[in-house]
C-alpha cells in the first residue's frame, strides 16, 4: 500500500524492535493519540543496546551508560517517569608504556592547543544544521574521515584530545569514520560531562515502556515475514500473523532486509550499512586505580584494536568493572580476556574473573562514497512509501539522545503532518 499522506488516528501501527527508537515512536505516537499500536521486540526485554545487569545490589551497564546536559530529550524522558541522574563520572588517562596516569586527555596541555579548540568550534557553529535530527544535505567536506577533516584544518592536536570519547567508545578509528559523525556527535558534550542514571538506561526504558497504557508490547517475537501491499501490510511472527495499516521499522535496516519484501533501492540502501564489533567484559578486579573511566590511548589505532580502550568502573570500590574495546576474531572473548589482564597486571591490579561479556555490532554507519551518493536523502525519500517508516541509529547516530531526538521529529513530521524542520 502506499501512503498520501499522515497515518489517520485508528491506523493499526506495527513498531519492529523496542530499543530506545522503537519505544521512543511508541511514546510519541500514544502523546498524539495514536490507540492501535502493536510494538514487537525479538529480545525477553526492551531497551535494546541500553542493556542494564543488577550484581550485588547495583546497576551496570553493558551498552550506552551516561547521560550529559545537552541530552534534552532523554531528560525530559526521565523526569515523565521518575529516574534521577547521578553524579559525574571522573575519567583517568593510562600510557601504558610509560606508566603515567593523568586527570587530563593526551595533548589538552600542548602549545596551540586553544586556537585549535578555537577553530573546531567554529566549525561545529559553520556546521551547525547537524544539530537537527538526522544526516539529510551534509556538506561535501564532511563526508571525508575524521583524520582527513583535521589534517586539512589543523585541528590533529584537538582531534587527538577528543579521541578517547569517540574511538575509546567505539565510534572507530579516525582514518574510518565521516566527519559528518564526529561533528554530530561533539555538541553531546557539555561540562560537567558525564551522569549516571540512578536505574540504568535499561531501568529506563523499562519504566517508559510500562507507562506505554495503550500499546499492545509483545515480547520474545521474531519477525519472519513482512509482506505489503495495496489493501494492508501483513505481518507474520513466531507468534502469529497480525495486519496493519503502517510499519515502523526500528530494528537494524540490514536486519530487516532478512524478513521484509523489500525492493531493490531498500536492498541496495541497507546492504551498505557498516558497523564496528565492540565488546563489553565484566570483570572481577582488585586495586584498580579509582576512577570511573580509565582510558588506555595507545590502543586507538587499527593495529591495537583487541586490546582494551577504555575501562569503566560504575561504582569504584565495588570489584566489578568493565573494559571495552574492538572485537577482532571469532574467538574474541578469550582474546578480550587475555588483553583485559594484561593491562590490568601493567595498572598493578589483579584479575579475578570474568562475569559477564557482551559483543555488539555497535555503530551502524555508512561510507564517504555513500554520502556521495546521496545515502541519506535517498533513505529519507522512502519515509511514508507502501506505508511505511525508517527510524532507528543508522539514521539518527549511535547515542541515546540523539536516536530518540530522531524518533520523535519522524513522528511529528510523517504521522502529525507538520514537517520537522530539516
Amino acid at each position: 500500500m502506499s501512503s498520501v499522506g499522515p497515518p489517520s488516528l485508528d491506523s493499526r501501527v506495527c513498531i519492529v524492535g523496542a530499543g530506545a527508537s522503537g519505544l521512543a515512536v511508541a511514546h510519541e505516537l500514544e502523546r498524539l493519540g495514536y490507540q492501535r499500536i502493536t510494538l514487537l521486540e525479538r529480545e525477553p526485554r526492551v531497551g535494546g543496546k541500553c542493556r542494564t545487569i543488577v550484581h550485588e545490589g547495583r546497576t551496570y551497564e553493558l551498552g550506552a551508560g551516561a547521560v550529559t546536559p545537552a541530552y534534552r530529550k532523554v531528560r525530559a524522558l526521565m523526569h515523565e517517569v521518575g529516574v534521577r541522574a547521578v553524579p559525574k563520572m571522573s575519567n583517568l588517562f593510562v600510557d601504558l608504556d610509560r606508566g603515567t596516569r593523568t586527570v587530563l586527555p593526551p595533548f589538552s596541555l600542548d602549545r596551540g592547543i586553544a586556537a585549535e579548540s578555537a577553530r573546531l568550534a567554529l566549525e561545529l557553529l559553520r556546521h551547525r544544521h547537524l544539530r537537527r535530527p538526522g544526516f539529510s544535505h551534509v556538506r561535501p567536506e564532511l563526508w571525508v574521515s575524521f583524520a582527513d577533516f583535521c589534517r586539512a584544518r589543523g585541528l590533529e592536536r584537538v582531534g587527538a584530545m577528543l579521541e578517547p570519547w569517540i574511538t575509546g567508545f567505539g565510534y572507530g578509528p579516525y582514518a574510518e569514520v565521516p566527519a559528518a559523525y564526529v561533528l554530530k556527535y561533539l555538541p553531546l558534550f557539555r561540562a560537567p560531562l558525564f551522569e549516571l542514571l540512578d536505574t540504568g538506561y535499561g531501568g529506563l526504558w523499562q519504566k517508559v515502556a510500562d507507562a506505554l497504557t495503550g500499546v499492545d508490547l509483545r515480547l520474545d517475537v521474531s519477525v519472519e515475514r513482512v509482506e505489503r501491499d495495496e489493501r494492508a501490510i501483513r505481518v507474520q511472527t513466531s507468534r502469529g500473523t497480525l495486519d496493519c495499516d503502517a510499519l515502523v521499522v526500528t530494528c537494524g535496516l540490514d536486519d530487516a532486509l532478512r524478513f521484509l519484501d523489500a525492493g531493490a533501492e531498500e536492498r541496495e540502501l541497507f546492504s551498505s550499512i557498516r558497523y564496528f564489533d565492540y565488546y563489553a567484559l565484566g570483570l572481577s578486579v582488585k586495586a584498580l586505580p579509582r576512577a570511573r573511566c580509565l582510558f588506555f590511548p595507545r590502543n586507538f589505532s587499527r593495529e591495537q584494536l583487541g586490546q582494551p580502550t577504555f575501562a569503566y568502573q560504575r561504582w569504584p570500590g565495588s570489584g566489578l568493572s568493565f573494559f571495552y574495546g574492538y572485537a577482532r576474531e571469532p574467538a574474541w572473548e578469550s582474546a578480550a580476556v587475555a588483553a583485559a589482564r594484561e593491562t590490568i597486571d601493567r595498572l598493578g591490579g589483579t584479575l579475578l574473573g570474568a562475569e559477564v561479556a557482551m559483543r555488539w555490532r555497535y555503530f551502524p554507519h555508512v561510507g564517504p562514497e555513500d554520502f556521495a551518493r546521496g545515502w541519506y536523502e535517498r533513505v529519507e525519500r522512502l519515509q511514508g512509501r507502501h506505508a511505511t517508516f525508517y527510524c532507528g541509529e543508522v539514521l539518527a547516530f549511535t547515542s541515546v539522545e540523539t536516536v530518540v531526538e530522531y524518533a520523535e521529529a519522524l513522528v511529528d513530521r510523517c504521522f502529525r503532518g507538520e514537517p520537522a524542520r530539516r
